[in-house]
């Protein structure tokens, strides 16, 4: 009984993670703790204007931070290229781009609608496959469509028990 249940919340988890809804805590309902994004500029934003991120976890946790352009690209902003690891402290502010960082994530393009997704675990999980990672630059870039990543996102999250993850997707607008 105990596994079916467990089974019908992944289930119900996964098919909510991968709509295009949107995404939020709340979606998996198995999470023993929550993750929360916060867009660190007030409305509206506009192009050229530096984004700050903060994430908070209400217990320890492995973070990755993905920011989805709305001309499709995607970058994994946190752990960035220097960093040598992922795992934050539940209760403490992860500010990224860091504090004293010499980089800006920076609006770039003509209005659209972007979005940041935190995804944490209680174990270590590299969600996305190294052969999609371009590691080029200190930000490093995903080399799959939007779609695909939620997909691959799903399918990393499926894995594990719903226990031991928690997601947050934050949307937000900017003009010219």
């Amino acid at each position: 009984m105990k596994k079916l249940i467990a089974g019908t919340i992944m289930i119900c988890a996964i098919l909510l993670f991968t709509s295009c809804a949107g995404l939020r805590v709340q979606d998996n309902p198995g999470a023993s703790f929550q993750i929360k994004n916060v867009v660190d500029q007030t409305p509206p934003l506009k192009v050229g204007d530096p984004v700050v991120v903060t994430v908070t976890a209400d217990r320890d946790c492995y973070l990755h931070v993905y920011y989805l352009s709305g001309s499709g690209n995607i970058r994994q902003i946190f752990p960035d290229n220097r960093m040598s690891g992922n795992m934050i402290r539940g209760g403490t502010k992860t500010v990224i781009p860091p504090y004293g960082s010499n980089y800006m994530l920076t609006l770039m393009h003509p209005p659209v609608q972007e979005s940041i997704l935190s995804v944490a675990t209680l174990e270590p999980l590299n969600p996305i496959p190294q052969h999609y990672m371009d590691y080029s630059g200190v930000i490093p870039r995903i080399k799959m469509s939007h779609r695909q990543f939620d997909r691959r996102i799903a399918k990393s999250l499926e894995k594990i028990l719903p226990t031991t993850w928690a997601v947050d997707r934050t949307y937000f607008t900017y003009g010219p």
